[in-house]
């Protein structure tokens, strides 16, 4: 709008009113003086450092519009509050905005067709003629129907006033900061629970002791559990409100945080394979069989098939996958980030038998427009797959480096140990930890108005995929750094679809990605994904992923007690217990069981 005459005006007329700051963004663009306030939208970091230290007035510095939610965004956010809480002149800014704006069409709700496909249909500008601007106002952190989304965790984590300091992990005392401004941390407790390879083995509470505001204080947190060999052992810190609130309940959590006690056993995988199977060349390329099992590929190293004691496992891949779409990504005239396919160049395979009969080893090397990979297979009779996976990035800012996979859609019940339960990413990971989750793969939808890549969970340890009509499915391990995601939508369906509601079910798309770049926030200005998140040329990324098929649902769980150490009830997977369970996956009597 400008900086002219009537701004002074108004500025001098308001002043006269009322002697509280004014606050006016385009007198910031403009250099003039009618604002109180250094007022800026979407500034880069390297701006808000300068301005939130040392602007040229002195002003308090606010960032009107910093993070646009539309879509899959609010990555980097943790970046710009580090800035904003150091700095001399920082007071904070506005995510645009609070809530999508989509609406539902007069015809729908006259006659009460709100739901297609199960998913609420909601229209934006694009089914409208305008003027609009296509999606644009479904730029919220919460969704139409006012439901949390992924992107609200991430905030919240982000503005949390509990700051957590310091943990000592020998002493087990953790320093904490009151950064209210008027409150007493005293009207809090703390919770605290311990994690063995993610699943609780032991919880605990303290109060916590009346902390003035910008004080701090030391809390020793009295776990008694002992690390395990090998095994993965963390610390969860929720702040709960003690009372109840007009807006919350008791024991509302307001602040969370997740130390690592011990690290996981990241060594390489050992197979012990027991069966002879075969090695056979086929006019397609070669056939790996046993008794209980075959794999076949063709002659460069695409796997065709996989079957096990007559079940069909897998329907695509493995194959190398670059795609992602999310309306914060920017496609450039020189990448074809969104060319449909892995965008091969080239591709060849060995085969091997071992010596003994006991294992088949496949190796792909391949090259494509971003990246060159190699797939190293080992195979044994029982079917299991290792698939060791390295990646070289010969160009900057591709999209996610690692593997897809298509699983059979009634592959639908899911078990992971990784960070959850919300959608997270490298640059939004706030707010999620490390944990086993029990889900489905219809529940990892995300329903944002325009459909686009989505679902990913960072640091996955280990997954199972399972068909509870067949009772067959699939274990995935893993070593090194590791990202999946599973729908029941390819993501260049997601691109080519207007509305979540027009999407209908196809088979399980999987993707394992070794890294995939920050969400950023590029949906309505140049602050997208920043330098530190991006995938750049020359960059190795190395991960190990271990297939194994489950037909016995009992396998690989260890019991789960009550207080009085008798592995009696029904449990979820996260070790708590269940009154009423529904259709899923139960520890019940110490033993993992399907309830259909």
């Amino acid at each position: 709008s400008g900086g002219g005459k009537n701004f002074q005006y108004t500025y001098a007329a308001t002043r006269a009113l009322d002697a509280r700051p004014i606050h006016y963004e385009g007198a910031t663009r403009a250099g003039t003086a009618h604002t109180d306030i250094w007022s800026v939208m979407y500034p880069t970091l390297e701006k808000v450092n300068n301005e939130a230290n040392n602007n040229s007035k002195g002003q308090p510095y606010f960032m009107c519009e910093y993070a646009h939610a539309m879509g899959n965004a609010v990555g980097n956010l943790k970046e710009y509050w580090d800035l904003i809480e150091s700095s001399k002149y920082g007071i904070g800014g506005c995510i645009w905005d609070w809530v999508d704006q989509s609406i539902y069409d007069y015809e729908d709700i006259k006659n009460g067709t709100l739901k297609v496909n199960g998913m609420n249909k909601y229209r934006t500008g694009f089914d409208y003629p305008g003027p609009h601007q296509g999606n644009f106002v479904n730029n919220g952190l919460v969704t139409a129907d006012r439901a949390w989304s992924p992107e609200l965790t991430n905030v919240k984590y982000v503005y949390q006033y509990v700051k957590f300091i310091d943990y000592n992990v020998s002493t087990r005392n953790l320093t904490i900061k009151n950064d209210y401004d008027f409150i007493s941390l005293g009207k809090f407790c703390m919770e605290y629970s311990v994690l063995i390879d993610g699943k609780t083995v032991e919880n605990g509470r303290i109060d916590i002791p009346e902390v003035s505001p910008g004080d701090e204080t030391i809390l020793n947190i009295p776990y008694e559990t002992e690390p395990v060999s090998g095994k993965e052992m963390l610390l969860n810190i929720k702040i709960c409100h003690k009372e109840e609130l007009s807006w919350a309940e008791s024991g509302y959590c307001i602040a969370t945080e997740q130390y690592t006690l011990a690290e996981r056993d990241n060594t390489a995988f050992t197979m012990n394979p027991d069966k002879e199977l075969a090695l056979t060349k086929t006019t397609q390329g070669y056939s790996v069989k046993s008794s209980r099992m075959e794999m076949t590929f063709k002659t460069d190293g695409t796997m065709l098939s996989w079957v096990v004691d007559g079940n069909k496992l897998m329907e695509v891949g493995p194959e190398y996958g670059n795609y992602r779409w999310v309306e914060n990504d920017k496609p450039t005239e020189t990448l074809s980030q969104y060319a449909v396919g892995p965008g091969i160049k080239s591709k060849s395979a060995t085969f091997k038998l071992s010596d003994d009969n006991k294992s088949v080893t496949v190796e792909v090397n391949a090259s494509t427009w971003c990246s060159d990979y190699k797939f190293v297979y080992t195979i044994t009779a029982d079917g299991t797959m290792l698939i060791d996976a390295s990646y070289t990035a010969t160009v900057s800012d591709a999209r996610r480096i690692g593997m897809t996979m298509e699983f059979p859609a009634d592959f639908e019940l899911v078990e992971y140990y990784a960070y959850g339960p919300y959608e997270n990413y490298v640059d939004r990971r706030g707010g999620s930890t490390l944990g086993r989750y029990r889900t489905t793969v219809s529940d990892m939808f995300e329903p944002y108005p325009m459909p686009q890549s989505m679902g990913n969970r960072e640091g996955l340890r280990d997954l199972l995929l399972f068909n509870p009509e067949e009772e067959i499915g699939i274990s995935v391990q893993t070593r090194g750094n590791v990202a999946f995601s599973l729908q029941h939508y390819s993501d260049e369906h997601l691109k080519q679809t207007d509305h979540t509601w027009e999407l209908e079910k196809g088979n399980v798309y999987a993707h394992f990605d070794c890294y995939q770049k920050g969400i950023g926030n590029g949906s309505c200005n140049q602050v997208a994904t920043i330098d530190k998140y991006l995938i750049k040329n020359g960059t190795k990324y190395n991960c190990s992923l271990l297939f194994t098929p489950v037909t016995d649902i009992d396998t690989g769980i260890s019991e789960v007690k009550d207080e009085n150490g008798e592995p009696e009830g029904v449990y979820d997977l996260q070790g708590r217990k269940v009154e009423t369970p529904k259709k899923g996956i139960y520890i019940i009597n110490g033993k993992k069981t399907l309830i259909k």
